[in-house]
């Protein structure tokens, strides 16, 4: 479902002066309304107008996306005690679902890498309480894998605690985790809802280790 202002069908084109129409900007909807690897559907309508040359600054140029996501496109649901042993136990296990799935090396060692890094960081910082869990739901794509996290821990913004891990030293422990992850997912979204933690991470199937990313992992 696609929610967008008038100014979006009103925006001028800088070559014709002319607006988009509505039949133009749907179809440019309909493009991306079925494609999954397109993980930011909004934005990506935008940036389309905005390369043809479309002026969205004169006017408010809106757009939300509401996906409905198929239950069935989950392939790995696992709830898991907030400790460093089955936190290790499961980035193996995403591993070899991975790797089942036909994933490079790479890749598949990336996304265990992030969950363990992810998983590490909610069991040092989230300060969950006590019987909670920690999940974590796989949704695979033609050319991603979206990875959504859930835990009943504190509020936390990654962009805030990201831009302070980088002020320091590049040989600093404290933040690490954070650095990885964000060399190895191409999307990131952080949501609080109902003292609720959810993350999700997008990585790419074709996602390569570099020296970025290579790191002895936390445990």
């Amino acid at each position: 479902m696609f929610l967008f202002t008038d100014g979006l069908l009103e925006a001028r084109n800088a070559k014709t002066g002319e607006p988009p129409g509505s039949e133009h900007v749907t179809g440019l909807m309909g493009a991306v309304a079925g494609d999954m690897d397109i993980f930011e559907p909004a934005r990506e309508v935008l940036r389309w107008l905005t390369d043809q040359t479309y002026d969205l600054t004169q006017d408010d140029c809106t757009l939300l996306v509401v996906r409905s996501l198929n239950a069935a496109a989950i392939r790995l649901d696992r709830n898991i005690l907030p400790v460093y042993g089955q936190v290790a136990e499961l980035a193996v296990e995403v591993e070899q679902f991975l790797h089942n799935e036909g994933w490079r090396d790479d890749a598949a060692t990336a996304v265990r890498l992030l969950v363990m890094e992810h998983g590490v960081n909610v069991v040092d910082h989230a300060l969950l309480p006590h019987g909670s869990h920690i999940r974590l739901q796989i949704r695979l794509t033609a050319h991603t894998a979206s990875l959504l996290f859930r835990d009943d821990g504190q509020e936390w913004d990654f962009t805030e605690r990201l831009a302070f891990s980088m002020r320091r030293p590049d040989d600093c422990a404290s933040g690490r985790g954070l650095r990885i992850i964000k060399s190895i997912a191409k999307h990131i979204d952080v949501v609080r809802r109902d003292c609720k933690n959810t993350v999700r991470y997008v990585v790419s199937r074709d996602f390569t280790i570099d020296s970025n990313t290579r790191t002895k992992e936390s445990v």
